[in-house]
């Protein structure tokens, strides 16, 4: 019989000596200052520096301290923070559903790419929606010609939209810095739903599990070499072409691998989960004083602050993951929201089991001293707050 997971969160008891704060650069704060304000960047600044007095509800009357997130979307700390979550959440999510069918974690890894010559055509809002959606439909219908997959058979994937590059994301001064580009992911099998004919079931609901043989094409690209993908670039090709206009590149870039096992999705999830803060962030601090576009990165990090980060598609949208739909009542399973999923995270339980419950907050004066007397501190270990190393 198959058991859930557990939705608790796991915290770790450490002295204040041990504990590790992350500085931020002041390059960075820099940054934050021109791009949000003199307010904003302070608040940044002081992450981590305040503290919460948080006691339980046993007769022991355990307590301990919590530092406090500034909670701004312009801190890599607090981003990190908010991706971890988002990352749990996603692989909880997996994980119960590869479980109750009984199946082990197999996925195809896709990424797609614009062209330069059409990115001013693609708007940071309805323009990466459709983008996204265009995508999606494209590896879904290449997957269902190169395995034969039916139209009645619901795939399963997820897909998050980028619009920024990891390693240049403030550009290079050559190109529009803007990198419209998705991270895919579509599972090795799929749901298909029971077939009733005149009250009777004509075909039962099943998992159908999908080979990986096959899905590559080889042959010579536009350019006369041998080349793999070749279908699936020259594809996406006349898909752009068909909603963006004829294009002058000689050929596209798109990107399928397949891969196994949880090491390789936690590795992939997390990549594709990243927010623009950390990779603006780092690249501040590696460059320093270099002289940026400060208005693209404004824009990149807060045009689309609201949009949902995360797109699930086919028997992994939210109406074939609610609990009374066909797949959910096949399989058995009941999933927690985001909401109740995230509720449930934010917990914190002493040592003995009791549940535990801010009292008062103290000010970074007092956190110093706190750290300094070898005070307990609940922490979260990676990403946000880190046990010191042994020589730190």
């Amino acid at each position: 019989m198959y058991q859930k997971m557990s939705l608790r969160q796991e915290y770790s008891l450490v002295y204040g000596k041990d504990l590790f704060r992350k500085e931020m650069s002041q390059v960075w704060l820099e940054h934050v200052r021109k791009m949000a304000g003199y307010l904003e960047a302070k608040r940044v600044s002081e992450c981590g520096a305040r503290s919460l007095w948080w006691a339980c509800d046993g007769e022991e009357s355990f307590g301990a301290w919590k530092r406090m997130l500034c909670r701004s979307r312009w801190c890599p700390v607090c981003s990190g923070a908010e991706t971890k979550h988002l990352w749990n959440y996603l692989r909880y999510r997996m994980r119960e559903v590869t479980a109750a069918m009984h199946t082990g974690i197999r996925f195809w890894r896709w990424e797609t790419t614009l062209p330069y010559e059409f990115r001013e055509l693609v708007t940071m809002m309805d323009g990466i929606d459709r983008f996204t959606a265009m995508s999606v439909d494209w590896f879904e219908s290449y997957l269902r010609r190169r395995l034969k997959i039916t139209d009645s058979v619901k795939l399963l994937t997820m897909v998050v939209p980028q619009w920024w590059g990891s390693k240049e994301p403030y550009g290079n001064g050559k190109f529009d810095p803007k990198h419209v580009h998705c991270h895919g992911v579509t599972l090795c099998f799929g749901w298909e739903p029971e077939v009733v004919s005149d009250g009777s079931v004509v075909r039962p609901a099943r998992v159908v599990h999908f080979s990986r043989r096959y899905l590559e094409d080889s042959g010579i690209d536009v350019k006369g070499f041998p080349s793999r993908f070749v279908e699936a670039r020259s594809s996406w090709r006349r898909v752009l072409e068909s909603e963006y206009g004829e294009m002058q590149a000689e050929d596209v870039d798109v990107k399928i691998r397949y891969e196994e096992g949880w090491d390789q999705w936690n590795h992939r999830s997390a990549y594709m989960l990243r927010s623009p803060v950390k990779d603006f962030s780092e690249w501040a601090d590696a460059n320093g004083e270099k002289a940026v576009d400060l208005e693209w990165a404004r824009e990149a990090m807060s045009a689309r602050a609201g949009k949902q980060r995360v797109r699930y598609y086919g028997a992994l949208s939210p109406k074939s993951q609610s609990p009374d739909s066909p797949l959910m009542k096949f399989i058995g399973l009941r999933l927690s929201n985001r909401k109740q999923y995230n509720r449930e995270q934010k917990r914190v339980f002493c040592p003995n089991g009791h549940e535990m419950h801010v009292v008062y907050s103290v000010p970074p004066d007092l956190t110093v001293k706190l750290i300094a007397e070898n005070e307990p501190f609940i922490v979260l270990l990676p990403p946000w707050i880190r046990v010191r190393d042994s020589g730190g």
